[in-house]
């Protein structure tokens, strides 16, 4: 990503983009992990996501700040089931669970990327009022979804911190792509100023629309732009004025293997910077930003992907 004192607002879009997918797409104990992992770095070194323990289970926590204010349970969706009375059955049980069990918390939040429907929210409309102010026990519950998670945990964080859940790349899987480990190397050590938000030139949002690309990609490859001077002038310099045709040829077929293996575009693009910057590409900053900035530039460049066809308009 950009080397800048801070997130600019193209990266937290990012960082949202890379929120909602995880948020949205994980099921059960992978829901759990991922839930969980977010809210130890919200909320700090403090915070404990007790383990199940024989008959004490976790006593319907999934996780409680270090003075125990806050205490969170989460319930990813599980295919198959009868979603709304188990959805509403799983609050009511982790509720009663940890009132039991936990004492000290004052806020207890649901988390779910189920819709809250008329059962859920009859539930939680149930607690509050049970618990309001002068009650034996006053406490506020509240159900959140992708939006609130976000917006009261992720969003205050800083960039640092969020780069822990979303790490934005290094080693090479493919060798047919060796020819541009030293670009990588050189847009990997490039410093960017703090006035460069704005990339250069604009990626076509019409061939984008017509692959489908998701939010989060768009950003990357918009963001990546501003590498697009540095990459012509390193192809303009190479000794082999064939390279720029015969990568883009290489990067061609790696794409049509993927789309054969893939059902998404996110799954695609995903196999191109793979193929690039290997599995592990986005766990070093700079290395994940020229890995998007290559696939960028060989995508609008060299037509890698599908161009729509002639008078296409957009989807209507």
């Amino acid at each position: 990503m950009l080397q800048h004192a801070g997130a600019t607002s193209a990266w937290r879009d990012w960082y949202r983009a890379s929120h909602g997918e995880r948020f949205a797409q994980t099921q059960g104990t992978a829901f759990e992990a991922y839930v969980t992992s977010a809210l130890s770095v919200a909320h700090g070194e403090g915070f404990v996501n007790p383990a199940p323990k024989g008959q004490l289970g976790d006593g319907g926590c999934d996780g409680i700040t270090g003075i125990g204010d806050i205490a969170y349970a989460c319930f990813g969706y599980l295919p198959h089931r009868n979603v709304e009375s188990k959805l509403a059955e799983k609050l009511a049980d982790d509720f009663a669970r940890a009132e039991e069990k936990w004492p000290s918390f004052v806020k207890w939040r649901f988390v779910s990327n189920l819709s809250c429907g008329p059962l859920a929210a009859g539930e939680i409309v149930r607690i509050n009022q049970e618990h309001s102010a002068g009650s034996e026990r006053p406490l506020t519950a509240s159900y959140f979804t992708t939006d609130n998670f976000w917006n009261e945990l992720l969003l205050p964080l800083t960039t640092a911190d969020l780069d822990k859940l979303f790490p934005g790349v290094p080693h090479a899987s493919n060798i047919s792509l060796a020819d541009l480990f030293p670009l990588l190397d050189r847009l990997s050590q490039t410093t960017l100023g703090e006035h460069e938000d704005v990339p250069a030139g604009e990626v076509s949002a019409k061939k984008m629309d017509y692959n489908s690309l998701s939010p989060r990609v768009r950003l990357e490859f918009q963001d990546a732009r501003i590498h697009m001077p540095a990459i012509n002038e390193w192809f303009a310099g190479h000794s082999d004025p064939t390279l720029r045709d015969s990568q883009g040829n290489k990067f061609r077929e790696i794409y049509i293997n993927a789309a054969k293996a893939s059902t998404t575009s996110n799954e695609i693009v995903e196999r191109l910077y793979v193929s690039l910057g290997g599995e592990d590409f986005r766990y070093d900053e700079g290395r994940a930003n020229a890995v998007y900035a290559v696939t960028t530039f060989f995508f609008d460049e060299c037509d890698i992907f599908k161009l729509p066809p002639p008078g296409w308009d957009g989807y209507k």
